[in-house]
């Protein structure tokens, strides 16, 4: 199984202040933002990735959900299914995969502290251990 830190990722309550502070006070750079409440920030000039997701979207995506979410770690991995099927085995608390097979997808798994990983799988990209050899 090959897996690949993608960003780690914020849940703000106010995205365009969230993205002026990250990027006018902070330096870094906007490098996507998406239609869904979602903008990616370069925050070290080097790739290095911080997301920040809008926290609305977050309690739409996940019904039930009151508490104002903490950062998590973004995970890329090539088989979520194998992914999900080995923390199953190891007893590791996950949620429920958001998305279809054959699309982009992903579940988190959460620690003893409730800290989140997000496993996310993207069909259109493949996770190598290439970038480890810069």
């Amino acid at each position: 199984m090959s897996r690949k830190l993608l960003e780690t990722t914020y849940h703000v309550k106010d995205l365009e202040a969230a993205i002026l502070h990250y990027t006018e006070s902070l330096g870094g750079k906007l490098v996507k933002r998406l239609p869904w409440g979602v903008a990616f920030i370069d925050i070290d000039g080097n790739g290095g990735m911080i997301s920040l997701f809008d926290v609305e979207t977050y309690y739409l995506e996940n019904p039930g959900v009151e508490e104002f979410p903490g950062p998590k770690v973004i995970l890329s991995v090539n088989d979520l299914d194998a992914e999900r099927a080995d923390l199953i085995a190891k007893n590791v608390k996950i949620g429920e995969v958001l998305g279809e097979k054959g699309d982009i997808r992903g579940f988190e798994a959460f620690d003893a502290d409730g800290n989140v990983i997000f496993y996310f799988e993207n069909p259109n990209e493949s996770v190598t251990k290439e970038w480890m050899s810069d």
